[in-house]
């Protein structure tokens, strides 16, 4: 089917989120995370009806001291919540799969007033990435949308 979406859930560490909830949630296994070429550290489930949902660490997996700082602030009672964080988790992003790039950017930022963010190519599999949101904000690198920085920042959104 041509018919594709996923959302993915931002998260500080995603390894510790898989061993929360393998271990708070009976019955529930899942793989590893892995850091995705230049785009992201993630990892994927499956709910039951088969959707995909993605955890993305907000920052690569070489980055620690800005990921240990981030925990800090979002740890909150940890413990006690499937994910291993207690603020800070959002939907950081909805994936949908469209025919026609320039079309889809173009009614995503004229008519419902969303901010072009980033675009990230990834060849290897023949696709490319646009990440928009409704924003004031830019990204470090505004002029260079393909910019490598404009992607750690973008996973560290609200």
């Amino acid at each position: 089917s041509d018919i594709y979406w996923k959302i993915g859930l931002g998260l500080h560490d995603v390894d510790t989120s898989i061993r929360s909830l393998m271990r708070n949630v009976p019955g529930f296994s899942m793989g590893g995370a892995s850091q995705f070429l230049d785009i992201g550290y993630l990892a994927h489930l499956q709910d039951p009806a088969n959707f995909t949902i993605e955890l993305l660490q907000t920052t690569f997996e070489r980055n620690q001291r800005v990921r240990r700082e981030l925990i800090k602030k979002s740890i909150g009672e940890g413990a006690a919540y499937p994910l291993a964080q207690e603020l800070d988790v959002v939907v950081g992003q909805i994936t949908t799969r469209i025919t026609d790039a320039k079309a889809s950017v173009k009614f995503y930022r004229e008519v419902l007033g969303m901010k072009l963010l980033s675009i990230q190519p990834v060849k290897q599999y023949g696709f490319v990435l646009y990440f928009l949101a409704f924003t004031d904000e830019s990204p470090p690198n505004p002029e260079d949308l393909y910019a490598v920085e404009n992607r750690e920042w973008c996973w560290q959104r609200p």
